[in-house]
């Protein structure tokens, strides 16, 4: 076809980069990893058997050529691919799964979905699922990453996916938002040595495709619901970003893909802002980590949880639990010699609930 691009395997300097920014160029596989780096009629054969697919072909099968990582937490997978110019072709499953995903190259994608075509191009966020037959044709070398799970995991909004006629969603504060999250999320599930807290994660990734279909089912979602998504996915990226001291309102509607000013604006009216929300997750963090391990240092639980120094983390845990950490520690040490259980606060948790 005139206009599409020749190639022969993937350039070595495009490899690299796509390497690096997954941060696995060099790096070992943990267990929960999972690799592939084939080429030729034998990679299309591997990579067959490893999406599940029906068929998979290439315009050129000798110079075929795919990198692919992919993760598993609980019950979803974290998946980044850069292929050469191919067609994946999917049947009807019988345990269907969801997919969402995007690309970055340059470059159209097609999806034959039920027999009607879409493209989309970078950045453009796709929701599909294998209880319905569908191809994906790529004429350029591609880069998809993105999440898959069971279509069970999404109950009525599962229901709901399967009467969409479009798989493409459209551009919206909403999506964009939902891209950044998506990209960051794979990015570092698979550069991580481990997923900290895998359910987590499954939870933050789970609202977002729960938003996804509601947008495929309303179209534009309304002011009101797309606040409430911004509300949620802010709390979900806390509760994953807390342990790190950059965490910031700014450093949030980065994530986001938003300005500050906005994310402030879907918090107008909060019982607490942005800033206490991150310092309260530290604190609930620090409690846990004093009442699993009593012996563990203030300043280390202070890096741990994400305060600058053990002084900040003295200061808010005093004014949540009204004890310093180091009293919260002798006095759970003294109820693990005695009758077990959380150590008495004098009534500071009734006084600091929130």
């Amino acid at each position: 076809m005139q206009g599409e691009a020749v190639v022969q395997g993937l350039p070595r300097g495009l490899v690299e980069s796509w390497e690096a920014s997954l941060g696995r160029a060099g790096e070992p596989l943990g267990s929960s990893m999972r690799s592939l780096h084939a080429s030729g009629a034998t990679g299309l054969r591997r990579l067959c058997d490893g999406i599940s697919a029906d068929q998979v072909t290439a315009p050129e099968p000798e110079d075929f050529e795919i990198r692919a990582y992919a993760r598993r937490l609980v019950n979803i997978s974290a998946f980044a691919m850069l292929h050469t110019p191919v067609r994946m072709t999917y049947g009807v499953s019988r345990e269907p799964m969801v997919f969402v995903g995007l690309s970055s190259l340059p470059g159209p994608t097609t999806i034959d979905y039920d027999g009607t075509e879409y493209r989309y191009g970078p950045r453009q966020l796709v929701v599909l699922t294998s209880a319905r037959a569908h191809a994906r044709t790529t004429v350029q070398i591609s880069d998809p990453l993105g999440v898959a799970m069971p279509l069970s995991l999404l109950g009525r909004q599962g229901e709901a996916l399967l009467r969409m006629p479009s798989p493409v969603l459209p551009d919206t504060t909403l999506t964009r938002s939902a891209t950044a999250f998506l990209t960051r999320f794979v990015t570092e599930t698979i550069s991580a040595p481990v997923t900290p807290n895998p359910r987590i994660d499954e939870y933050a990734v789970l609202d977002l495709v729960m938003s996804m279909v509601s947008q495929l089912r309303g179209g534009p979602i309304g002011s009101q619901d797309r606040g409430l998504y911004i509300r949620e996915a802010t709390r979900e990226l806390i509760d994953r970003y807390y342990a790190q001291t950059s965490l910031t309102a700014t450093s949030l509607a980065d994530l986001l893909n938003i300005s500050r000013r906005q994310l402030y604006r879907y918090f107008d009216g909060a019982e607490l802002s942005i800033t206490e929300m991150i310092t309260q997750r530290r604190v609930q963090a620090a409690q846990e980590h004093l009442t699993a391990d009593p012996t563990m240092s203030v300043v280390d639980v202070a890096a741990a949880v994400g305060f600058a120094n053990a002084a900040t983390l003295r200061n808010n845990f005093q004014a949540r639990y009204g004890v310093s950490p180091s009293v919260y520690q002798q006095r759970h040490r003294q109820s693990q010699g005695g009758r077990g259980g959380r150590p008495a606060l004098d009534g500071a948790e009734s006084r600091s609930a929130v």
